[in-house]
């Protein structure tokens, strides 16, 4: 799974085109706690999904939030982890 963004005029019209914000692609299957019961095959990634604009100096910055699974080293568990981009508004 990967995670990105797209950006639109006020009228809606798409600016560019869908833009990655995520590294690295992860299986969000990967440790995923059971909704149900521990014997239940249905799963859950968090809800922790977030998106936010702010004024910087050299113009607006988007800055969005998205869990994880993927494992850099130092996740061998495969946890769910939240993970901050961040990009230049066009």
């Amino acid at each position: 799974m990967n995670s990105s963004i797209q950006f639109y005029t006020p009228q809606l019209t798409p600016i560019g085109h869908n833009i990655r914000i995520s590294q690295n692609t992860y299986d969000p299957q990967l440790n995923s706690p059971h909704v149900d019961c521990a014997t239940c095959e249905t799963t859950f990634l968090g809800d922790y999904f977030g998106n936010t604009v702010g004024a910087e100096p050299g113009g607006a910055v988007d800055y969005s939030t998205f869990v994880s699974t993927y494992d850099d080293g130092t996740n061998p568990a495969h946890y769910q982890q939240q993970i901050v981009a961040s990009l230049p508004v066009p």
